[in-house]
């Protein structure tokens, strides 16, 4: 199975490509579930490399920012017993 870069890096391109962004984002929750910011910012780097403009990148951010921002609402994170917050 390709990890979560790869997905994520194969997501990007697709949104890129003109794929709805409706019929990605289960794959998105899925692959953000193991990647963290650095990772997608790493990706994008990888693809402006690759040949997709900064702008063209630009463009999807509100697009794929969309997906992840919505995949992440429902996370939640618990501390730990005996954690500062409690």
């Amino acid at each position: 199975m390709k990890d979560s870069k790869e997905i994520l890096k194969l997501l990007i391109r697709k949104l890129h490509d003109g794929a709805d962004p409706e019929t990605l984002k289960v794959e998105f929750k899925e692959a953000i579930r193991h990647a963290d910011a650095s990772e997608i910012s790493r990706v994008e780097e990888e693809l402006i490399r690759e040949g997709v403009s900064r702008e063209d990148i630009q463009k999807l951010c509100d697009v794929h920012l969309s997906i992840f921002r919505e995949a992440l609402e429902n996370v939640r994170v618990t501390p730990p017993p005996g954690h500062p917050i409690h």
